[in-house]
């Protein structure tokens, strides 16, 4: 499962500091429900830093003047004091889960697991989302699902499928013909078997680099959002919209170019 290492350099200087804010926010982090938490499959660390250039701007004296304007109760002012630091936790975080695949890169599953888990994940999700994908919410945790790509993936996609059957137990179980009551559980087991043989088993689960990352994201991506849309409005005679674009969409990649000889 080895795979080319194109993550760019971030500075010991970056680190620090991302390691310090990062550790300034582990509390909020701690305080977002887990069917919040989201890591989109987009360049993270492209979107911190179209963030942190949208924290440079919002916090120059005669902007942040105009969002202190706002209402409190809609909008607290102390929001655009945490965009720069959100931005560079996530900036941190992604070079801290760069590092942890990097060093499982070649770790390999026993066959029987790996053909196993994928069964189980390949019958989960054809149910889910045969019955469930017509909920919104649910649909981007299927997207999330269908989007997994290699080892520590699946364990999460099988903790992510486990808690979707058992939220959704009454509707799903009225197919007997591809409901199995003991899919939820088992669903449970192999991804604890995959974290153990992967190595990480015994770290406790919100101490993973992925699940960090993820808690930095979706703490990042709200933040940003409870500022952008006031934002926009407040700046849409001067470029408000050029300048508060989606984070998801300034993190998805470019598409390669093709080279002229082909």
């Amino acid at each position: 499962m080895g795979t080319e290492n194109t993550e760019p350099t971030t500075s010991p200087e970056e680190l620090q500091t991302g390691q310090r804010a990062l550790e300034q926010l582990l509390a909020h982090y701690r305080e977002i429900p887990a069917a919040r938490v989201n890591l989109p499959r987009i360049d993270v660390r492209r979107a911190a830093i179209v963030a942190l250039g949208v924290s440079g701007r919002v916090n120059e004296p005669e902007w942040r003047a105009l969002f202190c304007k706002l209402p409190p109760e809609k909008f607290d002012v102390r929001t655009l004091d945490l965009l720069g630091p959100a931005a560079r936790a996530v900036i941190f975080a992604r070079s801290e889960l760069a590092m942890a695949d990097a060093l499982a890169t070649d770790a390999k599953l026993p066959k029987a697991l790996a053909q196993e888990a994928s069964e189980v994940r390949g019958r989960m999700l054809k149910l889910a989302e045969f019955h469930l994908d017509s909920d919104e919410e649910t649909k981007l945790v299927l997207d999330h699902i269908r989007a997994g790509f290699g080892y520590l993936d699946l364990a999460e996609d099988l903790r992510r499928l486990s808690g979707l059957y058992r939220a959704n137990l009454e509707l799903l179980s009225r197919d007997p013909s591809h409901f199995f009551a003991e899919d939820p559980g088992r669903a449970d087991r192999l991804a604890t078997d995959i974290d153990v043989a992967l190595g990480i088993g015994a770290m406790p689960k919100e101490d993973l680099p992925r699940d960090i990352l993820a808690r930095a994201w979706t703490f990042l991506n709200t933040t940003y959002e409870h500022i952008a849309r006031p934002g926009r409005w407040l700046f849409h005679d001067c470029g408000g919209d050029e300048l508060f674009v989606s984070l998801v969409g300034a993190g998805r990649r470019p598409p390669k170019r093709r080279n002229d000889s082909e």
